[in-house]
């Protein structure tokens, strides 16, 4: 499974291929994919009445979260640049407006046959964080959140 984040943005022109092994970015890899959908309900609970008293209202729309999980291996160098560009990406210049180019998108390859599973999502990333073992002093492990959709 192969998984990519191409963006173009004023802080960071650089599309950020994981899972590929490069000079720039070490060696990251993905441990784990995780999407979900959900329905942004607005809940009104019943005073004084059980919980089949509520009433719920499906009227604000729906949201696609993404949770991408993994670690990259490299020097000091390459983990740096990693995090900076990644980083670069959330600086406050996610939106579209009359520049399409500051699109983050996601492509997901998933399979390895002719029959893969290939989709991109346009997507503006919520979070991003990382963390260092002193035991491992060559490796970072982070996790990257994702919105799909556009502002």
């Amino acid at each position: 499974m192969t998984y990519s984040l191409t963006a173009t943005t004023p802080a960071c022109n650089i599309p950020l291929q994981v899972e590929t092994v490069n000079s720039t970015y070490g060696n990251p890899k993905v441990q784990s994919l995780r999407l979900s959908k959900e329905s942004q309900l607005e809940i009104i609970p019943h005073p004084a009445k059980d919980s089949n008293y509520a009433i719920v209202f499906d009227i604000l729309g729906v949201l696609r979260n993404f949770t991408i999980q993994g670690n990259n291996q490299g020097t000091s160098a390459q983990l740096k640049q990693f995090i900076f560009d990644i980083e670069a990406r959330i600086a406050g210049v996610q939106y579209f407006n009359t520049t399409p180019s500051r699109t983050t998108i996601l492509n997901l390859s998933m399979g390895g046959a002719a029959s893969d599973i290939d989709v991109a999502y346009n997507v503006v990333l919520k979070t991003f964080s990382w963390s260092f073992n002193a035991g491992a002093p060559l490796q970072i492990e982070w996790v990257l959140e994702c919105i799909e959709g556009s502002t």
